[in-house]
């Protein structure tokens, strides 16, 4: 390594003597490009901004933390994290209360001599709008929080979870989709199909038939596929919050989404079978590790934006 270059790949110029001008502003190394647009900042002095796009060229120096990228992205990182949270409340609040709603007031409608077949299908289109919304929210959710960040380096750490973890997310969300058209569209909900969305009951009455009917078999498939992805969804997601809390960086986040790999799916199995309670705790922990998250980001937003109001002052004393 020469004398004028460290090792953050910086150029350093030697202190002038008694009597000589000032050497030029530090430029940056050839092979750093900036955070935002990927421009390439050869040349450019440390203290300006990126020609193309305008952010700061020191922002790009501070290898892959997240300080260093937009605040847009890092808000928009803080906006998934939010809405992958607020998902589980929203399903608890369907399962414990517009679900049974539903149930009771389909119950008062058979006794007063309503139809039971039209009592049991709006429950069935509560239970998919419920499904719908609560898989929606938390989807575009981990979208957000699975965007990529501009001008970060190829060989990032966390590009294979992410680039796997968006591409499961569209997954599911044809698969929710598709449960949603399966319950509100009637010729499909009275078809063996029906099967996709739970309804093992279909108009035939005569089961033998339903089960050597190919469609409903197709049913069962896709079902269980959808299944297999979302279980496959929250392993890449514990993975990936791991990568994205070594660019906070933040050593709890990364502890507890490694954790979180095991202990929440035995709280699902072996927490169940022991005391019944064991989703609910499994649940929650789920939850106060994504507000934790949050609460991270926000941090590195403040972080942010007082480094911008600093740059900000600077520049108008020096002006």
């Amino acid at each position: 390594m020469s004398n004028t270059e460290s090792s953050s790949g910086v150029e350093h110029q030697a202190a002038p003597a008694f009597g000589e001008l000032p050497p030029p502003a530090p430029l940056v190394a050839p092979d750093i490009l900036c955070r935002s647009c990927s421009y390439e900042l050869k040349g450019i002095a440390i203290a300006s901004a990126c020609p193309e796009c305008g952010m700061p060229v020191s922002g790009s120096l501070r290898g892959d933390m997240l300080e260093g990228s937009t605040p847009r992205y890092v808000q928009g990182l803080w906006l998934g994290a939010l809405l992958a949270e607020i998902s589980v409340p929203i399903m608890m609040i369907g399962w414990f209360l517009v679900i049974p709603a539903a149930i009771a007031l389909a119950g008062r409608s058979i006794e007063s001599g309503g139809s039971a077949v039209a009592a049991n299908k709006s429950v069935l289109v509560v239970q998919g709008m419920v499904s719908f919304v609560m898989a929606g929210v938390s989807l575009v959710g981990w979208w957000l929080l699975s965007q990529p960040d501009e001008g970060y380096a190829a060989g990032a750490k966390d590009i294979r979870a992410r680039q796997t973890l968006r591409a499961l997310v569209i997954i599911r969300a044809a698969g929710a989709l598709l449960g949603l058209v399966v319950i509100m569209v009637p010729a499909v909900a009275a078809s063996p199909f029906a099967a996709y969305s739970g309804n093992i009951q279909v108009n035939s009455g005569n089961q033998a038939i339903t089960i050597r009917n190919p469609v409903w078999w197709l049913a069962i498939l896709l079902r269980t596929f959808f299944m297999i992805v979302f279980v496959v969804q929250f392993f890449v997601a514990c993975r990936f919050l791991q990568a994205l809390a070594e660019r906070v960086p933040s050593a709890r986040v990364a502890k507890h989404a490694r954790r979180a790999a095991w202990a929440i799916p035995l709280g699902w199995t072996a927490g169940w079978i022991a005391c019944g309670l064991g989703p609910l705790a499994a649940l929650g922990y789920y939850v106060w590790i994504l507000d934790l998250t949050r609460r991270e980001l926000r941090g590195v937003r403040r972080v942010q934006m007082a480094s911008a109001s600093v740059s900000q002052s600077s520049d108008r004393l020096s002006s």
